[in-house]
């Protein structure tokens, strides 16, 4: 039981120790650095997706929702059938 928690705290300082060096020195590192980096990582991040919006038309939007209705409309169906038996009214 010691042994695996000895191994957990050498993971979690391993961790640790590759977040300080791709942030450099934590004594020294400002708020501002850090909240710029991490809009660079979220921008970084999600630029593909925003890029695969980007070229969605509204055409792509509608047959998009236009397929989740026919579906929702064939589960719905499936579910009031059911309910109407259940009820004694089929």
């Amino acid at each position: 039981r010691l042994k695996r928690l000895e191994e957990k705290m050498a993971k979690l300082n391993a961790q640790k120790a590759e977040i300080d060096r791709q942030l450099g020195d934590p004594a020294t590192y400002q708020d501002g650095e850090a909240k710029k980096k991490l809009l660079a990582d979220y921008l970084d991040y999600f630029s593909p997706m925003r890029a695969k919006r980007a070229e969605l038309t509204a055409k792509d939007a509608r047959a998009a929702l236009a397929r989740g209705a026919k579906k929702a409309s064939a589960i719905a169906g499936e579910t009031m059938e059911t309910v109407r038996k259940a009820v004694g009214l089929r």
